[in-house]
């Protein structure tokens, strides 16, 4: 498991170095965050410099699938690997958006002013995440997957 870690934080450092696409970096170097592999184990898809990204387990090219001047972070793929959930603050808080795996057909799924932090996908395809919205500070919610059809 360790060696795998390892390989991963490596595949993820390479893969942003290489991504190009006039991406400054600092002296400290790149700094990917929040990865989440793939149900299959090919892909990892992660989060740099506020965008939603993937790149192959293996090492390569980096790919973003977001391209917005909001935060966008946490990514999670859907059981049948079909589509990403994240969380983005486009809208002034963190709300839970997913969309298709290779980056198309976006959709908001929460629409409220508390932040909502996303958990993770049920093996039904449903979403689960904590809010603030209620007295009680961080309720669960089970919101549906897979809305788009």
């Amino acid at each position: 498991m360790l060696k795998h870690v390892i390989a991963l934080s490596i595949t993820l450092v390479f893969a942003i170095g290489n991504a190009g696409d006039g991406l400054a970096q600092d002296s400290e170097g790149p700094f990917a965050r929040f990865p989440s592999v793939s149900p299959d184990g090919a892909t990892v898809a992660f989060s740099f410099q506020g965008d939603i990204w993937t790149v192959p387990i293996d090492g390569g090219r980096a790919t973003r699938l977001t391209v917005h001047e909001a935060y966008e972070s946490y990514p999670r793929w859907s059981p049948d690997g079909r589509e990403i959930a994240f969380v983005s603050d486009r809208y002034g808080s963190d709300d839970v958006f997913v969309m298709d795996a290779d980056g198309g057909s976006l959709e908001r799924l929460t629409h409220h002013s508390a932040p909502d932090v996303l958990g993770s996908w049920t093996p039904d395809g449903h979403l689960l995440f904590e809010t603030r919205r209620t007295v009680t500070s961080g309720s669960m919610i089970c919101v549906k997957g897979n809305t788009r059809g």
